[in-house]
């Protein structure tokens, strides 16, 4: 009885995996399906198209520094993926570093990882075992060496570095004893590193007074003088510092606080951006004075629209937009006062899942995919929009044999109510 309720469960007894009379459950069952599955004449015909279709990695849009072009790559049959520099933008991909090198049991993983400003570095973080318990290090692009900086404890880290290579403001955790049991997971504070010293003695930046729950992260001007930090207090709120690094005074003047809203924290050398949905539950970009931070300074760039602004990023003169409508992306070109310049021709419907490109550089990259696409990166020579393949991710998908489209049907009530239908190219079309 639940409240006053009789609420059956006949299967509560499966819940123990381990009892008997699951297993040979189990088994009896896998029995059944095998033989069910078995029977159908084109079952071998599915298991190799399916084992083709699982076999499609992936590749991600590339963060570029100079000539230096760093993505990841992953085969089907790869566990993790591996992280590839390519010097030039026609040039031959290098592995840089393949996790599966890392550990005997191939099992770990590369988290996260950011290049200098140069790309003749890269800080990344390795943990073990699915375990997400980063540990920092620093490799040489060149030669692919590690240098002796090792900092543990850099779990989802965010970092920024200086813009002359000698260091980097990162996050990171406590180490253990130094918080109450239990508490290893919080405090998550800023510090900064100078390559070659003790990570031990690396000063506090920000965080030593905040909540323990508070999850900071780090934003850097590209001059090196503008220090941004974003503070996520839950899914819904995040609170934003800026600090003026040619200031002697250890100081962070407030952008926002204490607002229940969400903010993307962007700073260029000139101006702060800030993409959020305070006022605009559809997101909008804004743009603040640095001297002057505060929303008495803002100033709608891109308003908010009908369409729901995922992304959007500030390269070179140009902003490039991701849009949401329909539960697929669109994607727009724009001045830097927010002029929109040009609508990007997707090939299909589909979703853009990753939108990168250098502070100061003329090209834009898009990482896309549909039903029948598969991971693939694209390249916008700007302000142009027309869209280059830069990467696809191995496998065997003939895009061409299938369309997408997006339909409508009115409800009961006459709610227009959307969908997506995919079928053959060749196929007579049954629905407008």
């Amino acid at each position: 009885m639940r409240h006053g309720v009789e609420v059956r469960d006949p299967y509560r007894w499966l819940e123990d995996g381990a009892a008997d009379e699951v297993r040979r459950w189990s088994e009896a069952q896998g029995r059944h399906t095998r033989a069910a599955l078995d029977a159908i004449p084109f079952a071998s015909a599915i298991r190799e198209r399916l084992r083709a279709l699982f076999s499609i990695g992936l590749v991600s849009a590339p963060i570029v520094r100079g000539e230096r072009y760093f993505h990841q790559r992953r085969a089907g049959d790869q566990e993790q993926p591996v992280l590839y520099v390519r010097h030039g933008r026609e040039g031959a991909d290098r592995v840089l570093l393949d996790p599966a090198t890392l550990a005997a049991d191939r099992t770990s993983a590369l988290d996260w990882y950011y290049p200098s400003d140069d790309g003749s570095l890269v800080a990344y973080g390795v943990s073990e075992g699915g375990s997400e318990m980063s540990v920092l290090r620093v490799r040489e692009t060149e030669s692919g060496h590690d240098l002796p900086d090792l900092i543990p404890h850099a779990r989802a880290c965010s970092l920024e570095w200086r813009p002359d290579g000698s260091g980097f403001f990162y996050t990171r955790y406590p180490q253990p004893g130094t918080v109450p049991a239990g508490e290893e997971n919080y405090h998550r504070r800023l510090y900064e590193h100078t390559l070659g010293h003790d990570w031990r003695e690396d000063p506090l930046v920000f965080g030593g007074d905040r909540p323990p729950e508070d999850w900071p992260s780090v934003h850097l001007s590209p001059d090196g003088r503008w220090l941004a930090v974003s503070v996520s207090r839950g899914w819904t709120r995040t609170d934003v510092y800026l600090r003026d690094l040619s200031s002697r005074a250890n100081v962070f003047d407030t952008v926002v606080e204490g607002v229940d809203a969400i903010f993307g924290v962007e700073p260029r050398n000139d101006r702060l951006y800030l993409q959020t949905n305070l006022g605009a539950p559809r997101s909008r970009l804004v743009a603040a004075d640095l001297d002057r931070p505060g929303p008495e300074s803002w100033r709608d760039v891109l308003p908010e629209g009908p369409d729901v602004l995922e992304a959007a990023a500030v390269i070179g003169d140009w902003i490039v937009a991701v849009w949401l409508r329909d539960a697929s992306s669109r994607v727009t070109i724009h001045g830097l006062d927010g002029q929109r310049m040009h609508d990007v021709p997707l090939p299909v419907i589909g979703s853009v899942a990753g939108l990168t490109g250098e502070w100061d550089g003329r090209e834009a990259f898009l990482g896309f995919t549909s039903y029948a696409v598969p991971p693939t990166v694209y390249r916008l020579a700007l302000p142009q929009p027309a869209l280059e393949l830069w990467a696809r991710a191995p496998g065997e998908v003939d895009e061409d044999r299938f369309r997408v489209r997006l339909v409508r049907y009115p409800s009961r009530d006459g709610t227009p109510v959307s969908m997506f239908l995919v079928d053959a190219r060749d196929r007579p079309s049954a629905a407008g």
